[in-house]
């Protein structure tokens, strides 16, 4: 039936075609009413539905055959609409990359009541150390002015 197929240029994996030319076929060589018309029509419905694997035709609905090469394909199909979430970290990552330099600001006013001690410590130690300084000083920056009084 194949070969008849080839021979005529009908499609063989075409269940249409193979049924046109089976009904062409049969007209031509066969009377009507024979045992050998049953038996040539249950094969011809068995290539149709599978049962000889070397002549099978492709059913539109079934996915056990699809080829491996079209997995990815509809892998990428079903992952289309969660391309905007797959793609999101890598629209953050500038973002991400910036938030220590957003943050900081943020930081420091956070650190400010702790930092603002630490800035003052200068302002309160200086005057501890200048005072006693300023006292043993002070006797020597007078000294001149005392020593001019007395003379007179």
């Amino acid at each position: 039936m194949v070969l008849l197929a080839l021979a005529t240029e009908v499609d063989p994996a075409s269940p249409t075609d193979m049924q046109l030319l089976f009904d062409v076929w049969y007209n031509l060589l066969w009377d009507k009413g024979s045992h050998v018309e049953a038996r040539f029509k249950t094969t011809i419905q068995h290539i149709l539905d599978g049962r000889y694997p070397w002549m099978q035709v492709p059913r539109p609905n079934d996915t056990r055959k699809l080829p491996l090469l079209l997995l990815p394909v509809l892998l990428l199909l079903l992952l289309l609409p969660l391309m905007p979430l797959l793609l999101l970290p890598l629209l953050l990552l500038p973002l991400l990359l910036l938030l220590p330099l957003l943050l900081l600001p943020l930081l420091l006013l956070l650190l400010l009541p702790l930092l603002l001690p630490l800035l003052l410590l200068p302002l309160l130690v200086l005057p501890l150390l200048v005072l006693p300084l300023l006292v043993l000083l002070l006797p020597l920056l007078l000294l001149p002015g005392c020593l001019a009084a007395f003379r007179g």
